[in-house]
């Protein structure tokens, strides 16, 4: 897939992670994103605030799908395993919270179909190559 492509649908990831990371650590009470009450909202979880889920949040939206920019960017080869990873990780992170918090919020459902947008087409890097008989004879030809 194109490499710009991916630096778009990663930065645009990236972009709401680094907004939503940020408002969390800034108040940990959810406050600013019209979040439930901590108590209520992270009952299931082991945290007793937004701070560590702002962290994780931050890492796994935000940092990751940056350092997939810019292995995409200097077209290493392994950018289709980073872009694998942020599709991995995102749909991971959207069941867990279904899973844990269960349906709360409409974003929910657009991150998980974008995670699972992202895994879907990461994963076309790793599908076999077609094999023809121009393409046998030409290896053939060049050995």
């Amino acid at each position: 897939m194109n490499r710009v492509l991916w630096c778009v649908l990663e930065g645009l990831l990236a972009l709401g992670g680094i907004a939503g990371s940020l408002s969390l650590l800034r108040d940990p009470t959810g406050a600013d994103l019209g979040l439930p009450a901590a108590a209520t909202m992270l009952r299931a979880t082991p945290f007793q605030d937004y701070f560590w889920p702002g962290i994780i949040l931050l890492l796994s939206n935000a940092l990751l799908p940056i350092a997939a920019m810019v292995l995409n960017l200097a077209r290493r080869p392994s950018a289709a395993i980073a872009n694998l990873l942020v599709g991995l990780v995102l749909t991971g992170w959207m069941v867990g919270q279904l899973w844990l918090l269960g349906y709360q919020f409409f974003l929910q459902a657009v991150l998980l179909g974008y995670g699972v947008l992202l895994l879907g087409l990461a994963l076309t890097a790793f599908r076999p190559q077609r094999v023809t008989r121009s393409s046998l004879e030409s290896a053939h030809r060049s050995s």
